[in-house]
Parts: C-alpha cells; sequence; structure tokens
C-alpha cells in the first residue's frame, strides 16, 4: 500500500468514526432498539468497512441488507440478521425498524429515480432515520482518490480517466455525485418532509453530508 493509500485510510477511518458518533449523538439509540442497514459490504475492502457492525455494542439488534451473497458477512458478524435485498424494494413492513441507518450507499444506487426510491424506502420502514453520503464538492473524489477531476470534468469525461488510470470499477453507474442542494430535493422527493442536515468537513471542507429524521419530531427542517 503507498503512503496517500495508507493516508486515505487513516482519513476515512477517523470520518467513519466521527460519522458513529453523530449517529449515537442524533438517534440515541438504547439496547432493545431495532436497525436496519442498508448497503453493507458482503465483502469487505478495507477495515473501514461495514463500521457500525464493528462498533455497535448490540449487534443482534441489527438487520444488514445487502446486495450479494452474504456468508463471507455472516462469519464476520455472526450475531447480526443479514438479509439478500435491493434497497429501493425493501422486504419489510412500514417502521418496522426503530432505526434505519444507511452510510455511503447512495451514491451508487442509479439514477435520480433510483435514489429517490432508495430515500423513500428507508423511511417507510423506519421511524427514524440515519443516511450519510459524500459530498459532491469534496475536493478529492473520495471512491477513486482522484483529486478535482469530478468537478472539472463531465462524467464521461471522469469515466475515461478513471479507466486510464486503472478504476474502470467507478465508471458508467458507479456512482452519481450530489451536492447539498440535490441531496434536500431528492429527501422532499422521497417524502422525507422533516429532516436536518449535517455536514462533516475535513481540513475545512466538507466532506459528507448526513440527513437525520424523527417521523414523531415535528421541528422544521435545517
Amino acid at each position: 500500500m503507498s503512503m496517500f493509500d495508507s493516508l486515505a485510510y487513516r482519513f476515512s477511518q477517523q470520518n467513519r468514526k466521527k460519522k458513529l458518533q453523530l449517529f449515537f449523538a442524533t438517534m440515541h439509540p438504547e439496547s432493545g432498539d431495532t436497525i436496519l442497514d442498508v448497503g453493507v459490504n458482503t465483502i469487505e475492502y478495507s477495515a473501514s468497512d461495514n463500521y457500525l457492525e464493528k462498533q455497535y455494542p448490540y449487534p443482534e439488534q441489527i438487520t444488514a441488507v445487502g446486495l450479494d451473497n452474504s456468508k463471507e458477512f455472516s462469519l464476520h458478524y455472526p450475531r447480526v440478521r443479514i438479509i439478500q435485498a435491493n434497497g429501493t424494494n425493501l422486504p419489510f413492513k412500514n417502521n418496522q425498524f426503530r432505526i434505519g441507518y444507511s452510510n455511503a450507499v447512495l451514491e451508487h444506487v442509479g439514477d435520480k429515480d433510483k435514489q429517490v426510491a432508495f430515500i423513500k424506502e428507508l423511511h417507510r420502514v423506519s421511524q427514524k432515520g440515519y443516511l450519510a453520503i459524500p459530498y459532491k464538492y469534496f475536493p478529492v473524489e473520495i471512491h477513486t482518490r482522484i483529486p478535482l477531476l469530478h468537478l472539472l470534468l463531465p462524467k464521461h469525461w471522469f469515466d475515461r480517466v478513471a479507466s486510464m488510470v486503472g478504476k474502470h470499477w467507478a465508471a458508467r453507474d458507479y456512482m452519481r455525485f450530489i451536492g447539498e442542494q440535490e441531496f434536500r430535493l431528492l429527501l422532499k422527493e422521497a417524502g422525507v418532509n422533516t429532516f436536518v442536515i449535517h455536514k462533516q468537513r475535513l481540513f475545512g471542507f466538507t466532506v459528507t453530508l448526513v440527513a437525520t429524521w424523527h417521523k414523531d419530531n415535528s421541528a422544521t427542517i435545517h
């Protein structure tokens, strides 16, 4: 691993730690609360993957949703229930879970309509929600760790550059970048009428947007 990659992983670990701290501060989970984590990595590529499952003190209360075969995930997290399903069509009842959670998944689900469907489903099946996404205008694209080009180039040209440097997996439908204003519009279109946007920063730049909501809370949108 290069020094740059090592630093990137370190910053990712710190960022996920901060997001988990925000999760506890906003969701106030208790030992008996059921949690739905939509979009887990069934195969882990770094130590920061599936951070909630690694750190949450009551893993038996978590139901995880992933797209792929769950055998490896179950070996790592035997106390977590794993379901293979698509986040745009969840096989759960309305308000079945106390807390709905998703971290860095929305940008991967596809076009705007699929992103709206994903948020709508997370909101439908949970009483409270926590939805984190990487911020479009952070100067380094966090998946590929390529600086600035995702801001300077049209998507198809960014895809070509990513492929040229050996990161072809990041091309086409792998990710759709989201800014704050569009994030707000997606939430509203999905029927999340009351939410708060939290901004997490790195070196003074916003790196992550987190939307939280509570269906029993009549607070206004921030």
